[in-house]
Order: C-alpha cells, then sequence, then structure tokens
C-alpha cells in the first residue's frame, strides 16, 4: 500500500487548554468541595479527550501504513503512563506514614490495584462508595486512569479488527469523511456508547448509592466513544472534503449556509466555545454524586459539550493560527501528573492543616503542581518516546583518569560526600520508606474490626433472643413506658448505620433491653423498608430509634418523612442527627425541623454534641474514634429518649 504524503501527527492549538479546564473541575471538587460539588464530572472531559486523540492517533496510523500496529501502541500507552504510576505509588506510600494508621489500612492491595489498572473494579468488589466511604482511600482516583487503560486495550483492538474488515488505501480514507472503514468504526463506536449508558442508566436506577455505576468500565465507557466518533471526522488530519467545505465556510455571509458560517467565524466560534465551557461549568455546580441527574443527563451532556468544543477548535485550527493561553496551556500538559498526585496531598495536607480546609487545598495545589513538574521533566518526557540509549563508553584515557590512585582523593573529597550522601537520602526516600510503609500497613482500619466485632455480638444476640421468644421467656409489650431505664429499654427498637454500629455495646450498656439492628452502609430508605418488614410481623417496639444520617442520597429526605408516616402516633420516634459533611449538616437541620411538625418525633442531636467534641470522632471526623465518643453518643440518644417519655 502507498504510504500518504499527509503528516500522521499536527498540534491542535486549544485541546490543552479545554484539558486543563476539566483538570481544575476535578481539583476544584477534591480539594475546594463545598464550591462545586459536581466537579468530579470533569474527568468525563478527560474520557472524551482520550478517546478523541487515541482515535485519531491510531486512524492516522491505519491511514499511513495500511495497519494499525497493536504491540506498539499499547507500548506507547505503558511508557506513557506507567513510569509516572510507579512514581506516585511509591510517593503515596512514602507520605502515608504521616497518616494515622487507619488511613493506611489495606494499602497493600489498593496498590498493586493502581499498579494492575484494577482500581474501578477493586472499589466495586470491596463496595467503595464515591463519597461516602469511611477513610478516603490513597488510590481511590486511580480508578479513572484503570478505566482509560481499559478502554486502550479494547478499543485498539476493536478498532484495528473493524479496520481490517474493509480495507481501503490512505488516500481514500484522507480524502472523504464518510467511507468504508469509517463507517463500520462509527457502527461500533455508537454500539459501545449506546449500550454502556444504557448499562449506566440501569445500574444507577432507584439506587441509594450510584458508585457501581460510576466505577464500572461497561458503563461509564460512552464518553470514550463520544471523543472517538468525534475523531473520525474531525481527528488530527480533516478528510479533505470536509476541509473543502469548511473553507468554503469562511468566505463572506451569504455565500454559505448560515449554520456553517457560524462555527467557522471566529467570534461566533470563540463565543459556541465558551458557552460549552459555561455549560459543563452549569451542570458541576448544580449536580452532585447522589442526584439522579448526574446520570440521566449531566454525566452525557457533559461529554457531548467537549465534544462539541473539540469540533469549534477543529474549525478554528483550519483558519489562522490561535493564540496559547499559557497557563491554561501549561496545565493541560502536566494534567496527568497533577491529577496523579493532588489527592495524596490533599488527604495529607488536609489532616496535619485540619484548622484550615482552604489553605488545606492551597497547599495540596502548589505541591501538586510543584510535583508534576518534576515528573513532566524526569519521567513522563524521558519515557514518552520509548526508553533512551544507554551512554556511550568511556574512554581509555577517562578510565585511567578514574582509577589512578593520585586522583582518588578528589573523588572521596566534599563533593564525592556529598553525592554519597545524596545517594543514600535518595535510596531510603525510594525504596526503604515505601517498602516499610507497604509492608507495615493493617489489613484493616480500627474502625472496620469495630464494625466486624459488634456484628458478631449483633448476631450472637438475634440469636439469643430468638431462643426466649421461643421459651416464652420474653415479656409482651406493656401499654406503659415504664419508670426503669430496664423498663423503657425493652420498648426500645434502635435502627442505625456505621457510626452507631462502632457504638452499639456502648448502646446496649445505656439501654440494656433495647432491640438494637445496626450495619455498614445502611441508608434511610433502607431502614424505611426495615420498618414495613418489621410492620409486618409485629416486632417494632414503641420507641423507634433511626440513626441512618450518614449515607444519605437524593431521597433521604423523602424517607424520613416516610417512616414518621410509617409508624403513626402510636409510636415516640427519636431521630438521631449525623456529623460530618455539609450535606450530612444540612439533613440534620430538616430532621429537626420534623421534631416541629410532628409532636412525636424527638431529635437526639449528635450533630451538635460532636461539633463540640471534635476530638472524640474518628480519623474521618465522622464515626467514633475513642471510647470516650461511643459512650457520648450513646448517652446522646439515651436522654433523648428519656425526653420522649417524659423523665
Amino acid at each position: 500500500m502507498a504510504k500518504s504524503t499527509i503528516p500522521t501527527k499536527k498540534e491542535i492549538q486549544g485541546l490543552n487548554e479545554v484539558r486543563a479546564f476539566g483538570l481544575i473541575l476535578v481539583l476544584i471538587y477534591h480539594l475546594f468541595g463545598e464550591l462545586l460539588p459536581g466537579g468530579f464530572m470533569g474527568v468525563d472531559v478527560f474520557f472524551v479527550f482520550s478517546g478523541y486523540l487515541i482515535t485519531s492517533h491510531l486512524i492516522n496510523e491505519y491511514r499511513d501504513h495500511g495497519k494499525i500496529q497493536l504491540l506498539q501502541f499499547y507500548k506507547r500507552r505503558l511508557l506513557r503512563l506507567y513510569p509516572a504510576m510507579i512514581c506516585v505509588v511509591l510517593v503515596t506510600l512514602s507520605l502515608s506514614l504521616l497518616l494515622a494508621s487507619d488511613f493506611r489500612a489495606g494499602i497493600r492491595i489498593q496498590s498493586l490495584a493502581a499498579l494492575g489498572w484494577f482500581t474501578n473494579f477493586y472499589e466495586i468488589i470491596v463496595g467503595g462508595s464515591y463519597e461516602n466511604a469511611l477513610l478516603p482511600h490513597l488510590f481511590v482516583h486511580t480508578w479513572t486512569l484503570a478505566l482509560e487503560m481499559h478502554f486502550y486495550l479494547i478499543w485498539g483492538f476493536i478498532l484495528s479488527l473493524a479496520l481490517k474488515a474493509k480495507k481501503t488505501d490512505g488516500h481514500t480514507l484522507a480524502k472523504y469523511p464518510i467511507n468504508g472503514p469509517r463507517k463500520i468504526v462509527l457502527a461500533v463506536s455508537i454500539i459501545l456508547g449506546v449500550g454502556t449508558f444504557a448499562t449506566m442508566q440501569y445500574l444507577s436506577f432507584g439506587a441509594t448509592d450510584p458508585s457501581y455505576a460510576y466505577y464500572a468500565t461497561y458503563s461509564h465507557f460512552y464518553p470514550l466513544m463520544v471523543g472517538a466518533i468525534v475523531a473520525l471526522f474531525f481527528g488530527h488530519e480533516l478528510p479533505v472534503k470536509l476541509k473543502l467545505s469548511l473553507a468554503a465556510g469562511r468566505g463572506k455571509r451569504g455565500q454559505q449556509k448560515l449554520w456553517l458560517y457560524i462555527l467557522c467565524n471566529y467570534t461566533s466560534n470563540a463565543i459556541l466555545i465558551a458557552f460549552c465551557l459555561i455549560l459543563i461549568a452549569c451542570l458541576s455546580f448544580f449536580l452532585n454524586f447522589n442526584s439522579a441527574w448526574t446520570y440521566r443527563i449531566g454525566i452525557l451532556l457533559t461529554s457531548l459539550a467537549t465534544a462539541f468544543a473539540i469540533v469549534l477548535i477543529r474549525f478554528r485550527q483550519e483558519g489562522k493560527t490561535l493564540k496559547k493561553v499559557k497557563l491554561l496551556d501549561y496545565l493541560g500538559i502536566r494534567s496527568y501528573g497533577i491529577y496523579l498526585y493532588h489527592w495524596i496531598f490533599w488527604v495529607v495536607c488536609s489532616r496535619l492543616l485540619s484548622v484550615n480546609a482552604t489553605l488545606a487545598g492551597i497547599v495540596a495545589l502548589l505541591l501538586s503542581i510543584a510535583t508534576s513538574e518534576l515528573s513532566y521533566r524526569f519521567v513522563e518526557s524521558r519515557f514518552r518516546h520509548g526508553l533512551k540509549r544507554a551512554p556511550k563508553e568511556m574512554t581509555k584515557d577517562e578510565i585511567q583518569k578514574l582509577t589512578n590512585p593520585k586522583n582518588k582523593r578528589s573523588h572521596i573529597g566534599s563533593a564525592g560526600v556529598f553525592k554519597q550522601v545524596a545517594s543514600v537520602a535518595i535510596l531510603f526516600a525510594v525504596f526503604i520508606l515505601p517498602t516499610y510503609s507497604f509492608f507495615s500497613a493493617p489489613a484493616k482500619s480500627s474502625m472496620e474490626m469495630d464494625f466486624e466485632r459488634e456484628a458478631l455480638y449483633q448476631e450472637i444476640s438475634k440469636m439469643r433472643d430468638t431462643l426466649l421468644e421461643k421459651s416464652g421467656h420474653v415479656s409482651a409489650s406493656a401499654n406503659t413506658y415504664g419508670t426503669t431505664v430496664e423498663e423503657i429499654s425493652s420498648k426500645v427498637t434502635l435502627i442505625g448505620d456505621s457510626v452507631a454500629l462502632g457504638a452499639r455495646s456502648a448502646i446496649l450498656e445505656q439501654l440494656p433491653n433495647a432491640a438494637v439492628d445496626v450495619a455498614k452502609s445502611r441508608s434511610m430508605q433502607n431502614g424505611y423498608e426495615m420498618l414495613q418488614s418489621m410492620q409486618t410481623d409485629g416486632s417494632v417496639r414503641d420507641i423507634v430509634v433511626l440513626a441512618l444520617e450518614t449515607n444519605l442520597h437524593q431521597y433521604s429526605d423523602f424517607y424520613v418523612e416516610a417512616c414518621i408516616r410509617l409508624l403513626g402516633d402510636n409510636h415516640k420516634i427519636v431521630l438521631v442527627t449525623g456529623y460530618g459533611s455539609s450535606e450530612t449538616q444540612t439533613h440534620s437541620i430538616f430532621a429537626r425541623s420534623m421534631s416541629t411538625l410532628y409532636s412525636n418525633v424527638y431529635i437526639a442531636d449528635w450533630a451538635k454534641t460532636a461539633d463540640e467534641h471534635k476530638d472524640l470522632l474518628g480519623a474521618d471526623n465522622t464515626h467514633l474514634g475513642t471510647a470516650e465518643g461511643k459512650v457520648l453518643y450513646a448517652s446522646t440518644i439515651k436522654d433523648a429518649i428519656m425526653k420522649a417519655v417524659g423523665l
């Protein structure tokens, strides 16, 4: 096959700026989350770009050489991504020693998952919640890189087969926007895009925690396909027929179609690009992770807006040269390194500078940029185009000079000592610290072990209660609440989440006869479903405590009121307010409002109590980290119950 004379690569000015925009959204979301609750959709900007750039390069390779060399493609991708990934794993392992041991729990498997491009499925397997994790996994952000690597492996193979299915010469591929190979790739892209979009709808529909739908490769693949479709028509090299159409569009108004004139006119083109970016910013501002609209249209609109911005940039590129926005261009080029390092710096800074979250975010940002510069200069640039050759062999004169006894003193002087000390320091930082961190990290955090222990005790208690019921030793419920703690607690049903699970023993010490059912990751919706079942079998006691304020979603307020209405006026209801995120604080305000609307609803205001005793909280600033904290939590619930019964 004759080789095309059209160049295979051309820098498209403006792409780095839009890529930097996506990075900024993610950084604001992670470092200053209150400002942009939906900034996580910046990763979908990255996905569209990856789909676009990779497909463009592969189509160019096929056009110029008549085939796609898959092994070489995979090698280039590994050399582009893996060296920096290895470095960030080593740095993260070292810096994790500055954190409490609970943060390092499970770091061995987490680091291996990151290096194996498996983080997204690891998070799914362990039931990791994107926003409601007990403690942030130190490699959780590498789920995006895992998904991208899956894209490289899958799409490179599929694209190679699709282009082979209907061969054509490079000139035909370069000339026509719609031809045999492009039709096949377009059909495959649409099938994969629509299929994975539908899978996201299925997995996220009605889910209290949409993390599974968000993490999975087979549901979050479609933004990459959107980028691939754009690359078929507006890649690095536009088809000749399309170039001619664009050239016609740059004539005077009245000489071509209106839509083509608007897209090609520099002023209207810039306005449309700005509109795309503003749309993405608005989606990031008004949507959040738990919103159903995020998965129905939010991620899709973000992907389409990014794709349209790329098309507009390509229209401009075919005209006069664009000026770079230097800061955005800089951030775009180094976006990979900044993204890799920002998370560990944020986790460390947010703990060491916990008194000022804004300062912690600024310091983490500056450290991320500085470290990414080092990564770009000394790691990414060295490996991007393949390994460099080893230096040439030393000459005889150089060897004699180095081995001459007269010169030994000069080599072990101050400069030599400095180099030796520096070498030892580098060896210590690069290998010894990460190795120690890797092997010394606990398999589970203290909170997780508390949860498992309390869950086991709970199962034993349920078995004991079942035996007592069968033997007739459980007395029937009386009409009065009683006057002693033992009598009152026998009228209590408590349904709780992981915070209550950690304090289960303390709760039973203060409410010895209460029916306590607590579990990890339980939401208010789960509590409502449990109450429905308990109402059916008549096991709901007179006083119901709902401690379900940690795992919130968009319908949590609805289910709080649904629980109150389900129980009716025959029960005293105690709502335990939660402490932690701003979303939790907002929901606590709603819970307090229920006590003014319903006369049988009372508040155990743990949010207020925890705010006054932050030193008793765990490392995640939500769960209970000390025995004193667990006792105080139980006391808060007990006091609210006593108030409910008039004592």
